[in-house]
């Protein structure tokens, strides 16, 4: 059975999303929003996952890995210390 897609309502969505907008371009006046990944008060406050994923991703390795390493514990360490990155 394929899952259901949610419904939005998008006179709700875009009431939402003017409130969205107002609240970050309140925190930066000068930076009307043109897009999540520009924006100063986005990138102050989310700018981190970017450079996490990326901390992540390196020390996960995945593109190294080998059928002969699948129950030696080395995949699930690698897994284990992308995942507790340390701040």
């Amino acid at each position: 059975m394929a899952a259901q897609k949610p419904h939005i309502d998008p006179y709700l969505f875009g009431l939402q999303f003017d409130a969205f907008r107002a609240f970050v371009e309140e925190r930066a006046p000068r930076a009307p929003l043109m897009s999540f990944a520009n924006h100063p008060y986005i990138c102050r406050q989310e700018g981190y996952k970017c450079k996490l994923h990326e901390t992540a991703r390196r020390k996960l390795e995945s593109d190294k890995w080998k059928k002969s390493e699948i129950g030696t514990g080395k995949i699930i360490e690698a897994a284990i210390g992308a995942v507790e990155i340390p701040e």
